[in-house]
């Protein structure tokens, strides 16, 4: 077997015990924003170039070639936003500009105590009335469920995605575009509902600490905006097709497990690793680090056959055929480039 010296340099290793200081690790400069015009009227777009436009959400499983740009550096992420599937969406979300007061809508007493308590513990004891929109009966009992029988503990839990929210309010709220980092998006949706993200280790470029969150909040807002019926999660596919060392720099696993530990909190239904080579335990062993053991037990392991054969039973024909095109998507064509 491999020692982890023969796979990791040494100056990496220290880098993971230094996790909990990676928001002051120097950012790296490596992706710029997209200057083109188009992109400020598309839904979180976060594409590259112009042109680009997102997949019409009744038919999310739009093949490769109705969605890729014969003159693209990248067959992904160029003409795909990362809300894909969930563009036409009905947005629960206030935008920034159209902020209302929602203090008049009845509340069950529980929910309104746990709203309450979390407010006390934001900055100001204050929460704006975007930040209240957001608390919907469904959204709060999330954070209920999380700390049974304990509402201040469900509060504190409820204030620290709240708080998670503001900091990334213009994304969220779409007043800003977030910089492409990767093909990272909604790829499509399950008969049931349930959104698919899906991203190929291929086309995940080097790690910018300042747009990797980013391109995170706007991913995962958009899969909730995309649930449908009785969904309320979604699925992850995580492609390691082209994993390389670059790949095992810990510091973008911060961001992606803060977001799925509050914010997004019960929304992952599902991670399915598909093709994982044996340096990947590696990054495995480290996020298992700063996940949850429930969150981990959602983690499956698979080969690109049994990933499709996975998502056609439990989620239907259409889920399981975009899977296939993506998967030989990356298989071929060029790397995904910055900028």
């Amino acid at each position: 077997a491999q020692s982890w010296s023969e796979l990791v340099p040494y100056s990496l290793i220290m880098l993971f015990s230094c996790c909990s200081s990676a928001a002051n690790i120097a950012v790296d400069e490596h992706c710029i924003v997209d200057p083109s015009p188009h992109a400020a009227s598309l839904d979180f777009a976060v594409v590259p170039k112009e042109g680009a436009k997102p997949f019409d959400a009744e038919q999310p499983c739009a093949s490769s070639e109705e969605t890729t740009s014969a003159d693209s550096d990248c067959q992904h992420s160029e003409t795909r936003s990362p809300d894909s599937a969930g563009d036409c969406c009905s947005d629960p979300y206030l935008p920034v500009t159209e902020e209302a007061s929602l203090s008049h809508i009845p509340v069950d007493p529980e929910i309104g105590e746990v709203i309450k308590s979390a407010e006390d513990l934001l900055p100001g004891r204050r929460m704006s009335d975007w930040q209240r929109s957001w608390c919907t009966p469904q959204t709060v009992l999330i954070y209920v469920r999380g700390r049974p029988g304990d509402k201040l503990a469900a509060a504190k839990i409820l204030a620290e995605a709240l708080q998670w929210r503001e900091s990334c309010r213009e994304i969220l709220s779409r007043s800003r575009i977030p910089t492409w980092q990767s093909d990272f998006r909604v790829l499509t949706r399950t008969e049931s509902g349930h959104p698919i993200l899906y991203t190929c280790f291929r086309h995940i470029m080097r790690a910018n600490l300042q747009h990797v969150p980013e391109h995170y909040a706007a991913v995962f807002e958009a899969a909730v905006r995309s649930l449908r019926g009785d969904a309320d999660q979604f699925h992850i596919v995580l492609d390691c097709h082209g994993f390389a060392h670059r790949h095992l720099d810990p510091r973008p696993l911060i961001p992606f497990m803060s977001a799925v530990k509050q914010p997004y909190r019960d929304r992952l239904r599902s991670a399915v690793v598909v093709g994982a080579p044996y340096t990947f335990n590696i990054l495995f062993k480290m996020a298992s680090k700063i996940a949850s053991e429930k969150t981990f037990g959602k983690i499956m392991f698979k080969s690109v056959q049994e990933t499709v054969a996975h998502f056609l039973e439990v989620g239907g024909t259409e889920a399981s055929s975009a899977l296939a095109r993506e998967f030989a998507t990356s298989r071929g064509g060029t790397d995904c480039q910055p900028g």
